[in-house]
């Protein structure tokens, strides 16, 4: 398997074992309670110092957890087994050529470093770069390792997110999009009815969810179908319980002829509160995902002086803030959502950019947005058991991301551009 894959394959159960340890009960806080996770970031926790606090019985304290983590990063990764220590070297020690062959110089002696002398034998394979005859022609020519694009990950070249979206973050909001987009499509009907369901992905059978009950529902085959593609997307029952919870206003009532993800985002925001998350660290997370998602579309960072989008900025930087956000009354919350609803609704109706018409004007503002939470939903259809395998039902799954088209503004030419690069990552991992 690709290595960066495999890191971000290793740093996700990282996250699911400390969050398992934390909330086990096996660590106390500062004053022995249990310890409050509310805004800590499992990726920047030493889990050295978890286990630590564990085996000492110490108290555990955010911060000291995350320096440890930070002053660790300069440190090469360590392995302790019986058998000793081993390290694993940030480094290509291939690409380094053989050591020096000159005698190492005396301790305290005088030496003249001549950077130029040394002789191209000793720094490895590589390209030979010819120097152009000048002043300095008695230079050593220069060397480039010959090996450049091995384990290299190909990339479409889009610019990163200015919020410090995650790949986690992406993968879960694309998931709330395609719920959206089948409600919207007309393809859920509200239904409280005691049902199990049948299950037809042998390698889901795991995964998918056993619970009766009063909750969201699709009909049978449609229903299989969405357990089948959020075990692909790695969403938890939790997750999918409170995303369902919050669009279920969004199917009752009349909807407007075209949905989007700010509108998603809102609706999610002013349909959901801590009580319906299991934790406090959960309902943090989430609500924080939703305010970057709304930054990241809305907000111009062009067009800063402009007083909507100073108004903007300033009513997400409160709802980003838990403590602030609660503490306001439950009509002051409503009136903040509300006007952000009226700003998105008046930037929907702004003229396209670049020529492309029927596309919202964010839409075209961040395409590169557009474009990663399609590929977030397009993994859907290759197996995450089976590294390059493509699942029985990818072509149903197709059909209903097809569902997402009309609210990310994808079109046929652009979702078979963003397919085939998808088959062409997945098949690079076995080259």
């Amino acid at each position: 398997m690709e290595p960066y894959f495999m890191l971000e394959r290793f740093r996700n159960d990282r996250r699911k074992l400390l969050e398992f340890i934390l909330s086990a009960g096996l660590i106390k806080g500062p004053l022995g309670d249990p310890p409050d996770l509310s805004g800590v970031d499992l990726d920047t926790v030493s889990a050295d110092y978890v286990l630590d606090c564990v085996k000492s019985g110490g108290a555990f304290v955010p911060k000291d957890a995350t320096s440890r983590h930070n002053s660790g990063l300069n440190l090469p990764i360590m392995i302790s087994a019986p058998s000793g220590n081993s390290f694993f070297l940030l480094s290509r020690p291939d690409l380094l050529g053989s050591p020096p062959q000159r005698v190492a110089p005396l301790v305290g002696a005088k030496t003249t470093n001549d950077l130029f002398s040394c002789s191209t034998s000793s720094v490895g394979i590589g390209v030979k770069v010819p120097i152009p005859e000048s002043k300095t022609s008695n230079l050593a020519p220069t060397t480039i390792p010959s090996e450049l694009t091995k384990d290299v990950k190909f990339s479409l070249g889009l610019p990163s997110f200015r919020t410090g979206l995650s790949d986690d973050d992406m993968r879960e909001t694309a998931y709330e999009v395609l719920l959206a987009s089948v409600v919207h499509s007309g393809g859920h009907k509200p239904c409280f009815e005691e049902k199990k369901k049948e299950r037809k992905s042998k390698f889901l059978k795991g995964l998918r969810s056993r619970r009766d009950g009063s909750h969201f529902q699709l009909d049978d085959t449609r229903s299989d179908l969405m357990d089948t593609i959020r075990g692909q997307l790695e969403i938890s029952e939790a997750m999918d319980a409170w995303t369902k919870k919050g669009l279920l206003n969004f199917c009752l009532r009349s909807m407007p002829n075209r949905a989007d993800v700010p509108q998603i985002s809102l609706e999610l925001l002013g349909s959901l509160s801590r009580s319906d998350f299991p934790t406090e660290r959960f309902y943090t997370q989430w609500q924080r995902r939703q305010v970057d998602m709304l930054e990241e579309l809305l907000v111009d960072p062009t067009n800063s002086v402009a007083s909507e989008q100073q108004m903007l900025s300033y009513l997400l930087s409160n709802i980003r803030n838990l403590e602030e956000w609660a503490n306001l009354s439950h009509e002051v919350r409503t009136d903040t959502l509300d006007w952000i609803g009226k700003f998105i609704s008046r930037m929907s109706s702004m003229p396209e950019k670049f020529g492309v018409s029927d596309v919202a004007y964010y839409w075209t503002g961040s395409y590169y947005f557009t474009v990663k939470l399609y590929e977030k939903l397009l993994c859907s259809v290759f197996d995450i058991l089976e590294d390059g395998q493509i699942v029985e039902e990818a072509e149903e799954i197709l059909g209903v991301l097809r569902m997402t088209w009309s609210m990310l503004g994808i079109n046929q030419m652009m979702h078979d551009t963003l397919y085939g690069w998808a088959l062409f990552q997945q098949v690079h991992l076995f080259l």
